[in-house]
């Protein structure tokens, strides 16, 4: 299977729908003034507004980090990638999952989707639409278009679309050569009752995502590690593999005031799907020796179902009811639910699993002011995985302690494919996380310096064999992340780093991560354009990274290969005009001058030096 690129008669749909509305609904004065602006557009988040937040915030029309890959997508954390717009990522470094109960596992294509719990809803006084785009040189590319208008003045309805794109940086036979191909769609509304009594959110969301798989550099005898930066030549380990991942979701959230915010009734309803696969339909090459001595490279040297081509598929499916009782005041805010969760997944070779959970959950907060609060967070799973969590801010000091016992995932607890199959019975996990911080400003500075330890008994991973295994000893990872930032007049330097500490045997992380910007923002040529130009510095230091295993679509441990010290700079100028915001940017700017370049996974090399160009334009009438 080839990556099918496609969509395209919508993404131009989408386009002229959100131009000719925006050309049909001029409205000005009679002295031809423009009405409407961002001041005129706000966004709000059902997940604030169920917790009595109703504040609507205006649109984000600034230019501060649209340069910057880390918040292309919707994780903009520290993440581990193959290090092309598109492939596989995950977390640097090490988290808890984002709740308890039955969860699939195959995570390492969340980052390009979209999210019901991140998902912003508008009220406008006029139709809004916005355009972004993004292109690299290189092939890669970000396009989203987004339209969104009040119907009735209690009723606000919205569309999305958005693809992710990019051409192979290795193992490409032609110049342009396409690997990625995401098309993600998002429908939304927000509706309430005249008294502003009841309020429905709903939104459908999907993605699909296709991409080849390369395996990473194929080293060829006597390659030096400078060798494997030779884009033209070097070979690839996979040629004819691909991989889809697809996704379904439809949410429905509601809330009826019974007596005003004093007590409110709730109800969720959530239905998900994803649908995931691995094909490559040729193993010949993958192959040394003969008869008895014959056995498989790349691929662990195991057979199950077919020793021509490897077809690995999985389905899961659920639906999750919530219902309960709530409430807020200016001092406190409280939560009572009781969630069903119905699951099923089906795999090949293996018997169809399902699953009816049931949880119960709340959380109670006190808010003396913004400054001074306490809250705590429950979730119990009967009768085996629960979630509690409390957290205090006083001033400018906070902390939080979360503590988790959850299951594995399915992919960990039950697998068979074609060149591995296992079948655990591994305990549940015990997490816990304590965190400190101290946050406020200081002359020029502002920051938020955060101490933190992870402990985790009976952590599953992968093995250097690519098998989950559990860890009989407790894992700890301890960090300390500053975020920070300066400006002197119209000088600003914005600094994101974490320094992390472990003795953790299974869970290999970096010592140091850096993100750093340094720029001048204020008008340019002549109070001509308002804009940004400065240097983006990104740096990582060495470690045993986790290698990437494509037909599993996991990470996994290695002891080999390490990647090395190395620092990544981006210079870019960012231009405001009105609605639009425009920067360009010349991302791995100094490759050559520190060595032929980096790897972020073992055998995937970094992106080369690549021009980059992205545009943001928004109209609100």
């Amino acid at each position: 299977m080839s990556v099918n690129f496609k969509n395209k008669a919508f993404l131009l749909a989408v386009f002229g729908f959100g131009l000719h509305l925006n050309t049909q609904a001029q409205i000005t004065n009679d002295t031809t003034v423009q009405l409407y602006s961002p001041r005129t557009t706000r966004v709000f988040y059902e997940k604030a507004f169920f917790r009595g937040n109703y504040e609507e915030l205006p649109v984000d029309t600034s230019l501060t980090n649209f340069a910057s890959s880390l918040y292309w997508f919707s994780d903009t954390t520290f993440q581990q990638t193959l290090d092309n717009v598109g492939l596989a990522t995950k977390p640097i470094f090490p988290r808890l999952p984002n709740r308890i109960g039955v969860r699939l596992g195959r995570n390492v294509y969340d980052t390009y989707g979209y999210y019901s719990d991140e998902l912003a809803y508008f009220n406008t006084r006029s139709p809004y639409t916005k355009l972004k785009y993004i292109q690299g040189s290189l092939g890669e590319g970000i396009f989203e278009a987004e339209f969104s208008r009040n119907i009735k003045p209690w009723w606000n309805a919205g569309i999305a679309y958005h693809r992710v794109s990019s051409n192979k940086q290795i193992g490409s036979t032609v110049r342009r050569d396409p690997q990625v191909d995401n098309n993600g769609v998002k429908i939304y509304t927000h509706l309430q009752s005249t008294n502003n009594r009841y309020h429905l959110f709903a939104n459908y969301l999907h993605m699909n995502h296709q991409l080849t798989e390369s395996g990473g550099v194929r080293p060829e005898p006597g390659d030096t590690r400078g060798d494997l930066f030779d884009f033209q030549s070097e070979r690839t380990w996979l040629t004819q593999a691909t991989a889809r991942d697809v996704r379904h979701s439809f949410h429905i959230g509601q809330t009826y005031a019974l007596v005003g915010d004093w007590v409110k009734l709730f109800y969720n309803f959530d239905e998900r799907k994803q649908s995931n696969r691995f094909d490559d339909l040729s193993l010949a090459d993958k192959y040394i020796g003969t008869g008895r001595e014959k056995r498989l490279i790349f691929y662990p040297n195991e057979i199950n179902k077919d020793s021509t081509q490897t077809r690995n598929r999985s389905i899961y499916n659920e639906i999750e009811n919530t219902a309960g009782i709530t409430g807020n005041q200016k001092l406190f805010f409280y939560s009572a639910y009781l969630k069903n969760r119905s699951a099923k997944v089906e795999r090949l070779s293996l018997n169809n699993r399902r699953f009816n959970q049931t949880f119960v959950g709340g959380e109670a907060e006190l808010k003396v002011n913004e400054k001074i609060n306490t809250a705590v967070r429950a979730e119990y799973k009967l009768t085996d995985e629960y979630f509690a969590q409390a957290e205090v801010h006083f001033l400018f000091l906070g902390g939080q302690y979360t503590r988790m016992l959850y299951a594995p995932d399915l992919m960990q607890q039950e697998y068979f494919g074609n060149h591995r199959k296992w079948k655990n019975n591994f305990n549940n996990i015990s997490g816990d996380r304590v965190a400190v911080w101290l946050q406020g400003k200081l002359w020029k500075n502002t920051g938020r310096l955060e101490l933190a330890n992870l402990s985790l008994n009976n952590y599953v991973f992968y093995n250097q064999e690519q098998l989950p295994q559990q860890a009989s000893e407790t894992q700890r990872v301890s960090t300390i992340t500053l975020d920070h930032k300066f400006n002197l007049g119209k000088l600003h330097w914005d600094n994101l780093a974490v320094y992390a500490n472990t003795d953790a045997e299974f869970i290999r992380v970096p010592e140091w991560m850096v993100n750093s910007k340094l720029y001048y923002q204020g008008f340019i040529l002549k109070k001509a354009l308002y804009g940004q130009i400065g240097v983006e510095a990104t740096f990582r230091s060495e470690y045993l990274a986790d290698a990437y295993s494509p037909n599993l679509q996991q990470f996994y441990l290695q002891d080999q290969f390490r990647v090395e010290n190395y620092v990544i700079l981006d210079p870019f100028l960012s231009v405001d005009i009105k609605t639009i915001n425009i920067f360009l940017k010349l991302a791995h700017a100094n490759q050559g001058l520190s060595g032929p370049g980096y790897f972020t996974t073992p055998y995937y090399p970094g992106m080369r030096r690549s021009f980059i160009f992205g545009i943001k334009w928004m109209f609100f009438d």
